[in-house]
């Protein structure tokens, strides 16, 4: 399995300023959100929040937590690098119904 440090130095060499945290929905739709790379730590501990209501089929009302995507260390091929400016890659995560804090 890739380890955090290998992820960051791949990130770096390839001048990635921008990760697109990706996973698809119940329906097969893909669902995106952008995090700036400087939250990859973010993102791998926490998740990158998203509202479940949002999402069709997540059983998630207007008033329901917020939910978290959590990054996969270990997938095939691994983050990608987009042909995009800003440098930017994606990234498959796995949604998870683990309630984050309302702040």
């Amino acid at each position: 399995m890739a380890t955090r440090e290998d992820i960051h130095r791949r990130i770096q060499e390839d001048n990635i300023e921008f990760l697109l945290a990706q996973f698809v929905d119940i329906h097969g739709s893909p669902k995106v959100k952008m995090v700036p790379v400087s939250h990859l730590d973010d993102i791998i501990d926490v998740g990158a929040g998203f509202a479940g209501a949002a999402v069709p089929g997540m059983g998630q009302g207007p008033h329901s937590h917020d939910m978290a995507a959590r990054v996969d260390l270990d997938p095939f091929p691994g983050p990608r690098a987009l042909p995009v400016s800003p440098p930017t890659c994606t990234w498959t995560t796995s949604p998870t119904c683990t309630a984050l804090a309302r702040t």
